[in-house]
């Protein structure tokens, strides 16, 4: 049996999945959500929107136009001077547009104006495959909430700065990568990756590691990965291992017998994970031109059911990214203090993990992610009708911002749902593929959630509406088109995703009949 169909799971069960080795594991890839919000939210507050208008004309332009200070009417607007000239009493000429020819006064300093992501893919992927199938949901409901957490440093790091240019800012955000290095340091490679990829002896070294931090039995854990992988290669090479032991034992004549054993015992060891080391050195190497193509994009492209779950779950990344974002860039837009709406952002996303968390713990992962998408997109609808057609009364208002809240809120638990969910639909092989793939397509709403704001600044309405039909139809994707993964066992390789897909059509069929 390949490496590839090793039960991580009773590896992961056998080392404590709580253990220091994975607290330390798991915490160092929380704290690193510091750094992706800072990279993701710093446009908030050094791209805002600026209100300005024309400068005003000087008093030798005024006469230079012939204009008397009290005969002449002049307006200014954001990209014309108009001079209104009265030809005699009551009767006013045709006005006199200027385009700005003192430049521009700007409410919003110009520095903190517009006026001309691949480390959460990883951070995301290893805490899927850090733990099993039936605490899977938990910790990474939990990693979802520590995320959420992070962003008020970033919050204090913005308001602390509020007076300073955009540099000081936008260097205080960079400060916080330093801490990638420690991640270089002490961060381990995902086990179900090395089994996945035939690193055995790279994953036995990680296993005896992990087993010393956690005051666990090394032998008997790695006993799990010999039953798997072990037995095959046994078999195969019974001879070159018996060989071996007896040219150890000759050589070992004059030392004590059960010194002997245990030498002899170790020897055996090394040479199963020697023999299957080379296996699949020598089964990569062999297959590598001719199965080159189940690698990657191409095999999640070809094989029809990842075609199809990829295509889904990258619509519903687009418009849940574009979106989400599009909440924090329209914060500007809302009355109040820019810091304080933003901060009331933050807290309502921390309060959509602390409800989404218990939810997918209970109901699993697809029914609380349509739910959150669904119901936000709803709110979200509700809220745009009132900004457009309810008027401008204070009881208006109010209404707006309830229903704006709640949208928020089910749009934050989607947010945070699609990066714990897509993970699992994908096997260990090309998960890290499948998952930069949705991050491709977030990017794109990530590009497209600026001009949201500017579409707002001439249809109110406009940006909630479009986007909530957006997010509807992907709700009603996701729940038609892709399976449960709730303490479901990731599926390592293509191939065997591929024999729980027909197992599944058998069931059915059988079923049926």
């Amino acid at each position: 049996m390949p490496s590839s169909d090793v039960d991580v799971d009773s590896i992961l069960i056998s080392l404590k999945y709580l253990g220091p080795f994975q607290i330390i594991q798991f915490m160092l890839s929380n704290i690193g959500g510091l750094i992706i919000y800072a990279n993701n939210l710093l446009y908030v507050f050094i791209a805002l929107l600026p209100t300005f208008r024309c400068n005003d004309l000087t008093d030798s332009q005024l006469l230079t136009y012939n204009i008397s200070e009290g005969g002449n009417e002049v307006e200014y607007s954001q990209c014309h001077v108009l001079i209104r000239l009265q030809k005699y009493p009551n009767v006013t000429a045709e006005p006199l547009i200027l385009d700005c020819p003192n430049g521009y006064n700007y409410t919003t300093p110009l520095e903190k104006s517009i006026i001309s992501q691949g480390y959460l893919i990883s951070t995301c992927t290893v805490i899927t495959e850090m733990f099993p199938a039936k605490k899977r949901n938990l910790m990474t409901g939990l990693s979802s909430l520590i995320f959420s957490f992070t962003i008020l440093i970033f919050e204090v790091a913005v308001y602390l700065t509020r007076h300073k240019s955009w540099r000081v800012l936008v260097i205080t955000c960079a400060s916080f990568s330093v801490y990638g290095f420690f991640e270089l340091i002490f961060y381990k490679e995902s086990l179900r990756w090395l089994f996945a990829k035939g690193k055995v002896m790279r994953a036995k070294e990680m296993v005896q590691y992990a087993a010393k931090l956690n005051r666990v039995d090394f032998d008997q854990t790695w006993q799990i990965a010999l039953r798997e992988i072990g037995t095959e290669y046994e078999i195969e090479n019974t001879e070159l291992v018996e060989s071996a032991m007896e040219e150890h034992k000759h050589s070992t004549r004059a030392e004590e017998k059960t010194f002997e054993i245990k030498e002899t015992t170790k020897l055996q060891e090394e040479l199963k994970d020697e023999l299957v080391e080379i296996k699949n050195q020598n089964t990569t190497s062999s297959s590598v031109t001719s199965s080159s193509k189940w690698i990657g994009i191409i095999t999640i492209i070809q094989y029809s059911y990842t075609r199809s779950i990829s295509i889904i779950i990258m619509f519903n990344w687009l418009v849940i990214t574009v979106t989400y974002h599009s909440f924090f860039l329209l914060s500007e837009t809302l009355s109040g203090n820019l810091y304080l709406n933003f901060l009331f952002l933050c807290l309502i996303e921390i309060s959509s993990c602390v409800i989404y968390w218990p939810a997918i713990v209970r109901f699993g992962h697809k029914r609380p992610l349509v739910t959150a998408i669904f119901s936000g997109s709803v709110f979200l609808i509700i809220a745009a009708i009132l900004k457009g057609f309810g008027g401008s009364s204070q009881e208006m208002d109010d209404c707006f911002m309830v229903f704006f809240m709640l949208a928020m809120l089910g749009i934050g638990s989607a947010f945070g749902g699609l990066y714990l969910y897509s993970p699992e639909l994908y096997p260990t092989e090309v998960r890290s593929v499948g998952l930069g793939m949705c991050s491709a397509s977030a990017r794109i709403g990530n590009m497209m959630a600026p001009f949201a704001r500017m579409l707002a600044t001439y249809s109110a309405w406009a940006p909630s509406t479009l986007f909530g039909t957006g997010c509807i139809i992907g709700s009603i994707l996701l729940l038609w088109g892709l399976p449960e993964t709730f303490k479901k066992r990731l599926p390592q390789t293509i191939q065997e995703l591929k024999h729980i897909e027909k197992s599944k059509k058998l069931m059915a069929l059988e079923a049926k009949v």
